[in-house]
């Protein structure tokens, strides 16, 4: 039994020494191995592959008449929490971009439960004719078909082709944006003395996270935990969105700093600053979190 526990603690302890140094970028299977791994993954599958541009974490790579940008970021997070699993990973970000790169124009038959609204920087670099409309001065909001492993961006000409009122697909988007708060992945620390809460952060990880801030019923869903403040809220990327009371001063100062350096080191980075909610509605914070107002 001894000899078991000991194996245990050294495979605990591998994996945990793994985990740093690939976050690192010292271990074997580092950051540009990685890269490597999924390059030669691509050229097995299609050896048409060209890599047109590398910085950073973004890779912007030609297959046949198509060029796509593949974000590593969330390939090396996953790499590095189970080190082991490096070259399923691999495989299964091969895959979903061969299948991103091949699928058809065509709207898939469920296309109704599948659109969804994303917010996106208002300069990114995306169609001309992608389906939006205004959210802040610095975002707006796209809507995409949701895939097994990816989200593929409705331009103005889908609609077009497909016959479909882009108010009607809107509507949709909502709605099932609202149906996805069911599988909502909630955290916090334990609340205050009096019972209200100090800060709430959204780790769902479907990619939605930020994107819930749009929800009509935001503000009554989350205010009363709250005391019924108004809302303090950080979207620094897709992927987390934060809450904490607007009269918080402290927790704000901290929420601040949170979202600057979570908006710099994201594949999917959104907004680097603070936003107010109301009953009234949403604005945008400055630097002195005093409300800057948002264009409608």
């Amino acid at each position: 039994m001894d000899e078991f526990f000991w194996m245990l603690f050294i495979a605990c302890v591998t994996i945990f020494t793994l985990r740093l140094l690939l976050a690192w970028g010292r271990a074997p299977l580092n950051r540009q191995a990685i890269r490597q791994l999924l390059l030669e993954r691509l050229s097995v599958n299609d050896e048409r592959v060209v890599v047109l541009r590398e910085v950073d974490e973004l890779m912007t790579v030609q297959i046949g008449d198509r060029v796509c940008d593949i974000h590593l970021d969330a390939l090396h997070r996953r790499c590095a929490e189970s080190p082991f699993r490096t070259l399923l990973f691999v495989r299964q970000a091969a895959e979903a971009l061969q299948e991103a790169l091949t699928e058809s124009d065509a709207l898939p038959v469920d296309w109704e439960n599948r659109v969804l609204p994303l917010l996106i920087p208002a300069d990114a670099a995306l169609p001309a004719d992608l389906l939006t409309r205004p959210f802040i001065p610095a975002l707006n909001v796209g809507y995409v078909v949701d895939g097994e492993e990816t989200f593929r961006w409705i331009t103005q000409d889908d609609l077009a082709r497909w016959a479909i009122d882009a108010d009607r697909l809107i509507a949709l988007a909502m709605r099932n944006l609202e149906r996805s708060c069911s599988g909502l992945v909630i955290e916090s620390p334990p609340p205050l003395p009096d019972g209200k809460e100090r800060i709430l952060g959204f780790q769902t990880g479907d990619g939605l996270d930020a994107a819930r801030i749009l929800i009509a019923s935001f503000y009554t869903r989350f205010s009363p935990r709250f005391d019924n403040a108004d809302l303090c809220v950080a979207i620094p990327n897709r992927d987390s969105l934060v809450i904490t009371a607007a009269d918080d001063q402290a927790q704000i100062t901290m929420l601040n700093w949170q979202a600057t350096r979570d908006h710099s080191h994201h594949a999917y980075p959104l907004l680097n600053g603070l936003l107010k909610v109301s009953e009234t509605g949403i604005e945008l914070l400055n630097a002195e979190n005093m409300p800057v107002e948002v264009e409608a």
